[in-house]
């Protein structure tokens, strides 16, 4: 995906890979129909992670609103898949602490 956002007091163009948290919210640029800004809390592809404003901004609304759909599209997959990998974690540190029980019963 390539951004456009104002980082440093000036515009830039760069490609980005992001991973679309439910945190995130996705809000209409100043007004406009077909470009939206959101935070990333921290963006690595320059080295040291930054906190950054990102915006993007398409040839007409009905490219942005697709923009929007996808977004919060990802948005709901990842926060299931976000609690799917939290229960897993939580079933397996469930099933190690039951053993150390069962050891410390047997010892």
């Amino acid at each position: 995906m390539v951004c456009i956002f104002c980082a440093h007091s000036h515009w830039t163009v760069r490609g980005l890979l992001v991973l679309v948290v439910p945190e995130m919210k996705l809000s209409p640029n100043v007004g406009s129909d077909r470009s939206w800004v959101w935070n990333v809390v921290a963006d690595v592809s320059e080295g040291e992670p930054e906190a950054l404003t990102l915006a993007i901004r398409f040839a007409n609304s009905d490219n942005a609103n697709q923009f929007k759909d996808a977004f919060i599209k990802a948005q709901k997959e990842n926060e299931a898949l976000f609690k799917k990998a939290s229960e897993e974690k939580a079933e397996e540190t469930s099933g190690e602490e039951q053993k150390e029980e069962k050891k410390e019963e047997t010892a």
